[in-house]
């Protein structure tokens, strides 16, 4: 398993060297670092169809889960 917490969302908001991570390249990378039936987790704020979009190119399939931020109260993060 590999788990990025992308906070706001995937974009190197805080750290432009970041965007690597969330580029096509960046995904294949994490993709070939994973055992068959491994899993690439991500926390993020919310949606981001241009992300979706990448990991789909990067040969993942996609499934987006909303849960709340704090238990059973807080916002909805994906």
């Amino acid at each position: 398993v590999i788990l990025l917490d992308v906070d706001n969302g995937p974009e190197g908001i805080v750290h432009k060297a970041n965007d690597a991570l969330y580029s096509i390249a960046g995904l294949i990378s994490a993709r070939a670092a994973l055992k068959p039936g491994g899993v690439l987790a991500v926390w993020s704020q919310g949606s981001d169809s241009g992300f979706t979009r990448r990991l789909k190119q990067a040969g993942f399939a996609v499934d987006e889960v909303k849960v709340r931020a704090n238990g059973k109260r807080g916002a909805r993060h994906v």
